[in-house]
């Protein structure tokens, strides 16, 4: 999970240099919102599920 947290952000630095000025800060924050996004999400639906679970095993 932390590669690809990396593999992200250093993907998103190149797209950063290639997009000049102000898009470009517009552009990082749209793909760090993903990342947050697709990390955090899977995890509190994992939690979620297994409360779920717990109640009403």
């Amino acid at each position: 999970m932390i590669k690809t947290f990396k593999n992200l952000l250093s993907k998103v630095k190149e797209q950063s240099v290639a997009v000049p000025g102000y898009k470009a800060k517009k552009v990082l924050k749209v793909y760090l919102y993903i990342a947050i996004v697709g990390i955090f999400l899977p995890i509190l639906y994992l939690i979620f599920i297994l409360f779920y679970n717990f109640k009403n095993g």
